[in-house]
């Protein structure tokens, strides 16, 4: 980008994209090597979602906790979903370790 541009949706897209492929790219000693199939990803789609959606979320660490043992990116999409869903619908934030939460 040059100074004066609009930082716009597009831009934001750009972004992103460029600065998880140079994590991708990064050395084993900057960004686990695990981590850039598990985690990474997860961390991509919360700031993607955090920045993007319409209902702003009061607190993007609730996003990283609620992901804390995750890392299946599937699940993570759920667990965000679930997330934005409640905050929608009631205002109420989500912040409960689902790891350790039973259902019957």
């Amino acid at each position: 980008m040059q100074a004066g541009e609009t930082f716009d949706e597009s831009s934001f897209q750009t972004l992103l994209t460029e600065e998880y492929e140079k994590l991708l790219e990064a050395s084993p000693k900057d960004v686990h090597e695990d981590s850039k199939t598990t985690t990474l990803p997860i961390s991509k789609l919360i700031v993607e979602r955090f920045v993007k959606d319409a209902h702003k979320a009061p607190w993007f660490i609730d996003l990283l906790n609620l992901n804390l043992n995750n890392e299946n990116l599937a699940v993570a999409q759920e667990r965000v979903d679930a997330y934005y869903n409640e905050f929608k619908m009631s205002g109420q934030r989500v912040t409960a370790n689902l790891d350790t939460l039973v259902t019957i």
